[in-house]
């Protein structure tokens, strides 16, 4: 590379000068030190490049110029070097790699916080300037983007025949919305559906960020749209090329799609969501939550939030548009020397009925959980349809 060997060159000749103005000769190792430095702040991300290297990690945890603590997918945590010789420091390196992305992230006084996507892989998100006392970095590392419902089954997130029911349910066009903690799973479980979907379909993703990464596959007829934070402010107090998850709505019903993936419902994506919905079949999203039956209420809590509709209407937009609710947890052993394991724990089917206001749901599945056994069962009226996608729907665990 070019690049490289002009760095190698520049390196190689202050290397000579310093011996000749009688300084310290460098080694060869202190040379490639320097090479790699100046490699990395000038092509990569700086200091913080040695841990992007590191291909097993899952989250990177910096809080100032601390340790950083890098976990790995087994949930275990281990200290490197500090990746900035003062706070001040680390938000000069992180406002830099906002204003290098496309669409740039302003991280400043006046925005305190920032979600920004760093090449195909990774999301970093900073928070600082007196809403934390130091600023707090965590980076994302997403290990898996091309993912099939089989592979996790095989993983143990779920039966195979749990993964073969929600694979008949993308094909027949089911709407599905994925609840979970944070880290539980959400987003691989929902690649792994996208996977399900028939490469017949032209579909669309709407995201706050690129997370799902489905863009990235080849020969996958789709458009993944991604809103942009906007800059200052206009008359109306919106940022200046300000585009939401709500304001691609009407772009996305533009494209052809057959149908439409709403990446994560925080606040207004609620909206946005029911929005796809009503719009057409097949919708997914996932959402932070706690059970599957505290979705409904989160859900119905964001999309009264917005003033349009009450509680109760939202509840019914929930029963009539919503047809599974898939919550995944974090069972997490690294306190007593175990492992992290995502596991699918309940599946929820809306019936469409309403009762004492909220919605009437149907259990498809639950994993086992200490003495309580596994339950798996589909309503038969479920099964009837879905079978016509996959004859293996109805089997046994």
């Amino acid at each position: 590379m070019l690049g490289g060997a002009i760095i190698r060159s520049v390196v190689h000749s202050y290397a000579d000068r310093l011996a000749v103005d009688g300084k310290a000769l460098w080694t060869t190792t202190e040379e490639l030190a320097h090479v790699n430095a100046l490699t990395d702040a000038i092509f990569g991300y700086g200091r913080l490049q040695p841990l992007f290297d590191i291909a097993e990690a899952e989250n990177i945890e910096i809080s100032g110029c601390e340790p950083v603590h890098v976990q790995y997918g087994d949930g275990h945590r281990e200290k490197h070097p500090p990746v900035a010789d003062s706070d001040e420091e680390l938000v000069e390196a992180i406002r830099f790699l906002g204003e290098s992305a496309a669409p740039p992230r302003p991280f400043d006084d006046a925005h305190p916080t920032m979600t920004v996507a760093l090449g195909d892989r990774y999301r970093l998100h900073a928070i600082g300037f007196g809403l934390a006392h130091r600023p707090s970095v965590v980076i994302r590392h997403h290990t898996l983007t091309d993912v099939t419902l089989d592979e996790l089954a095989d993983t143990g997130m779920m039966p195979h025949t749990v993964a073969r029911l929600l694979r008949a349910a993308v094909l027949a066009r089911k709407s599905i919305v994925i609840s979970g903690d944070q880290g539980a799973g959400k987003t691989t479980l929902l690649r792994a559906l996208i996977d399900a979907i028939p490469r017949t379909e032209r579909f669309g993703t709407l995201e706050t960020d690129y997370e799902l990464l489905t863009h990235l596959q080849p020969g996958r007829n789709m458009v993944a749209l991604q809103a942009t934070v906007g800059m200052g402010e206009t008359v109306d107090g919106r940022r200046v090329g300000e585009f939401s998850v709500a304001d691609l709505i009407p772009e996305a019903l533009r494209q052809n799609l057959s149908r439409i993936i709403v990446g994560e419902v925080r606040g207004c994506e609620a909206g946005a969501m029911f929005e796809a919905m009503q719009a057409g079949a097949g919708t997914m999203s996932t959402t932070h939550s706690h059970s599957a039956s505290s979705t409904m209420d989160r859900l119905a809590a964001r999309v009264a939030q917005g003033g349009v509709l009450t509680t109760e209407e939202a509840f019914r937009q929930i029963a009539h548009n919503i047809t599974f609710l898939i919550h995944v947890v974090l069972v997490d052993d690294t306190w007593r020397g175990g492992i992290r394991r995502r596991v699918v724990s309940e599946i929820r089917q809306l019936t469409g009925a309403m009762e004492s206001g909220r919605p009437v749901t149907h259990l498809v599945y639950r994993a086992a959980t200490g003495t309580s056994p596994v339950v798996f069962h589909p309503e038969p009226e479920l099964l009837d349809e879905l079978v016509q996608f996959d004859p293996r729907v109805g089997g046994m665990l």
